[in-house]
């Protein structure tokens, strides 16, 4: 095989390489690069791979890597982020102190994934941010194939409360789930809430939070 660098490989039953995947520019070795705190997602029968700064959400399935998703922007789309942001600003995010500050500037004033992918049978919840850099969600109908719902914040209480970000899904019954403590959840909560008054009272208790859409 030739001499590549890869971001994926897959193993054999006894460990042994079998497939590689997903080359990237030789230019990013030891490149500090921002991603998800889930690269690999299992989803039905398909590994998921999910890279922040990318469009493209990509799957293996028996084997194959093909492109599942394609997150599309109407405006400002941060596109082809590997060639025109990240070789040509390979010194920055090599640095041995690198100023983070400074790298996430690079994707200032575009529309782009920033990682956040939660998927159900029916739908996805993705994270996005904004040219200004501010994050916001979209929640995608599989069915209807297109995006139902776009906002910085995902509320209940009548807009009073805010959910906070989901972990992980129950895939066939559509509900996403998340456990925060009461510390976390006590800016977002409305007091007026029915959890408020507890959470307020208990904040190192750890509180389980499910969503489900229908």
């Amino acid at each position: 095989r030739e001499k590549k660098n890869y971001k994926l490989a897959t193993l054999k039953k006894d460990l042994a390489m079998d497939e590689m995947f997903m080359h990237y520019n030789d230019g990013l070795n030891d490149a500090l690069l921002p991603n998800t705190n889930s690269p690999l997602q299992r989803i039905d029968d398909d590994i998921i791979i999910i890279e922040a700064f990318s469009n493209s959400i990509m799957a293996i399935n028996k084997g194959e890597l093909l492109e599942k998703y394609k997150i599309l922007y109407s405006s400002k789309p941060l596109i082809d982020t590997e060639n025109k942001i990240l070789v040509p600003n390979r010194l920055l995010l090599t640095d041995k102190n690198p100023d983070f500050n400074k790298i996430y500037s690079l994707f200032k004033g575009y529309y782009g994934f920033n990682g956040g992918w939660q998927e159900t049978k029916n739908f996805i919840i993705i994270q996005s941010f904004d040219p200004l850099q501010k994050v916001f969600y979209s929640i995608y109908d599989k069915g209807k194939r297109k995006v139902i719902a776009n906002a910085y914040n995902l509320t209940f209480d009548n807009g009073k409360s805010i959910l906070p970000p989901f972990m992980t899904t129950s895939f066939k019954a559509d509900e996403f789930f998340a456990v925060y403590p009461g510390y976390t959840l006590k800016p977002i909560i409305s007091k007026e809430s029915t959890y408020g008054n507890s959470i307020n009272s208990n904040l190192e208790t750890n509180y389980a939070i499910a969503l489900k859409l229908n």
